[in-house]
């Protein structure tokens, strides 16, 4: 799997939730592929909002732009055949 997402949000729900994970920025879909292992989070970053700070279940505009560039991304992978499909948590 290849999380598109913030690196630093991951870790932090990581650390909440004492999992025994690492998290790691990549910059492709091959990268990914290298690194797949259970002990492992490869985390492509898309887009520029800065969602580190954003409280969870809170409504926030830069949560929505990000929800939306790491949606595109996705998307933009998965026609370019570089993943085999998409997975979503509820976008708000």
């Amino acid at each position: 799997p290849l999380v598109i997402g913030s690196v630093r949000v991951l870790e932090r729900i990581a650390h909440e939730l004492s999992l025994r994970v690492g998290v790691v920025s990549v910059k492709t879909s091959e990268e990914a592929r290298k690194l797949a292992s259970p002990a492992c989070i490869p985390c492509l970053e898309a887009g520029d909002a800065d969602v580190a700070d954003v409280p969870q279940g809170v409504v926030d505009a830069r949560a929505g732009r990000a929800s939306y560039d790491y949606l595109i991304k996705a998307t933009d992978l998965a026609l370019a055949g570089d993943v085999d499909g998409i997975v979503t948590l509820p976008l708000h």
